[in-house]
């Protein structure tokens, strides 16, 4: 998993972003062919044919089995517990393990909001139990820098940016809410964060002054800047004032900040349009990341969103990574 390292100040934390996901994917199945010795499943493999197990208090306790069969299994039942997935290896003993626990890998989620576009959240704990379940032992965690607006027209407040017409408005509280969360952790939890400042509008020149106020109020806190939202299909659109774009003047100081102070900067920057299917705006990031070669650049999405289509995307891709990577060794990153 090393070949997706998503390097943050510490060093340590690994990415689903990079340009090794093909080779691990392979290298996965030819793992999980391995395990099988290349027999096909049948739906009576799910379940070794005398195990026993009983629901106790949400897990689910193995209380007897009397052989070992190493592979993969799932939970064949219907209702709290579908299908869900666990692994046994030729060492491991069943009895008296909990089948719920079925994470074998631990990984890191390189893009993940706190808040949604009221700036409302389940909670910490919610996301700690939810990173628990998924196996994710750490994660960039950044707000939202836009708030959806409840129109005086619209009946029913709206709980996502393209759940109606009206529109979103650049929000820098965001910033104070992630910090908050993060410092109210005890320590063990607190190094699961990483945290990114990403409350302010960025075509405003005045934006440095926000990342450089966050920076002072809370130091040692901030590992990165973003996601700063620039093109992002119909939420662009729906933002008041002038668009948002990578190689925007308001950006350059920010730019600069981050690469002064070793902050990745995590951008989302559409390469076109929800009508168009060619690289109209991938000029802006190329920009972006030429005039700032000391920075360190997360780009989220990888240059599209949910109704973005470029068919090139692969080719574009790959001409990106081939040139910056070489120019700029470890500092340009795709991100999903």
């Amino acid at each position: 998993m090393r070949g997706l390292a998503f390097i943050f100040r510490n060093r340590v934390c690994p990415s689903r972003g990079g340009g090794y996901n093909v080779r691990i994917l392979l290298a996965v199945l030819v793992c999980i062919l391995a395990l099988f010795d290349g027999q096909p499943l049948n739906a009576g493999d799910f379940w070794p044919i005398d195990i026993r197990k009983i629901k106790e208090r949400g897990k689910i306790i193995v209380t007897q089995y009397s052989g070992e069969q190493p592979g993969f299994f799932a939970f064949d039942e219907v209702g709290e517990y579908p299908n869900q997935p666990f692994y046994i290896s030729q060492t491991d003993s069943l009895v008296d393990k909990d089948l719920t626990k079925t994470i074998r890998y631990q990984v890191t989620d390189a893009h993940l909001h706190y808040v949604d576009f009221l700036q409302n959240s389940e909670g910490v704990e919610a996301l700690l139990k939810a990173m628990n379940r998924a196996g994710v032992g750490h994660a960039m965690l950044n707000g939202l820098p836009l708030v959806k607006k409840w129109n005086a027209v619209d009946p029913r407040k709206p709980l996502y940016y393209l759940a109606d017409d009206s529109r979103t408005y650049w929000y820098s509280a965001t910033d104070i809410l992630v910090a908050q969360t993060v410092k109210s952790l005890p320590e063990a939890d607190r190094k699961k964060f990483h945290p990114f400042i990403c409350g302010f509008n960025p075509t405003d020149r005045n934006a440095i002054d926000h990342v450089r106020r966050m920076y002072e109020w809370y130091p040692d806190l901030w590992e990165g800047i973003g996601e700063i939202q620039t093109r992002h299909d119909d939420l662009a659109a729906l933002t008041y004032g002038e668009q948002a774009r990578a190689n925007h003047i308001a950006l350059d100081p920010v730019y600069t900040f981050a690469a002064k102070h070793d902050l990745p900067v995590c951008i989302h920057s559409d390469i076109s349009s929800v009508w168009v299917h060619e690289p109209l705006y991938l000029h802006e990031m190329e920009e972006a990341v030429k005039k700032h070669p000391k920075t360190r650049f997360i780009w989220t999405h990888a240059g599209i969103s949910r109704r973005i289509t470029v068919p090139s995307l692969v080719q574009v891709l790959r001409r990106m990574l081939k040139i910056f990577g070489s120019i700029f060794p470890g500092w340009f990153t795709l991100c999903m």
